[in-house]
């Protein structure tokens, strides 16, 4: 009997369940639909993830997640799922690019050390992904950029461009 995989046509990519493992394959994924998008702009496809303990047990057609059906989850913080064969996977084991995990994590602020007010006086702009509002980052003046989209993949796609390249720059502003 085929396995699930062989029939279809696609991209299956494999890595290392460690550190490095998740930054290669959060670059490789940015790669292949940074691809897609500029070779073929008509290509739609939904992404779907296999649940990797259902490969690890051998499974022969595994429980596929919808990387949509994700992002509500990681919007909620929670950080594993339970897929139809009772197999709880951690969801950086399954997306790593959607919750960030290439990301140096120096590059990353504490929660507590960032206070705004989600109030109308304080908000300063209003995107299709995101909302900006004034706020204090250890006691000086900053813009707070909260991203609103939950239900599509595009809001997720801004954030890791946006901080990607926040995070090669090196201003005591940003």
């Amino acid at each position: 009997e085929n396995s699930k995989y062989e029939d279809k046509d696609g991209v299956l990519i494999l890595s290392s369940p460690t550190v490095e493992g998740r930054k290669i394959l959060c670059q490789l994924i940015d790669l292949v639909e940074q691809l897609i998008s500029e070779w073929y702009p008509g290509l739609s496809g939904e992404q779907i993830v296999p649940c990797i303990e259902c490969l690890k047990n051998g499974l022969r057609h595994p429980y596929e997640l919808k990387v949509n059906h994700v992002l509500p989850l990681i919007a909620e913080h929670k950080l594993s799922h339970e897929c139809d064969a009772n197999h709880k996977v951690d969801l950086i084991e399954l997306v790593p690019d959607l919750l960030l995990a290439d990301l140096d994590p120096a590059f990353l602020l504490d929660p507590n050390e960032v206070i705004y007010d989600k109030e109308d006086e304080s908000l300063l702009g209003v995107g299709a992904f995101a909302e900006v509002y004034r706020g204090k980052c250890n006691g000086q003046a900053v813009a707070v950029k909260l991203y609103t989209s939950t239900q599509s993949s595009e809001g997720f796609k801004e954030l890791r461009a946006e901080s990607k390249v926040l995070q090669q720059l090196h201003h005591p502003c940003l």
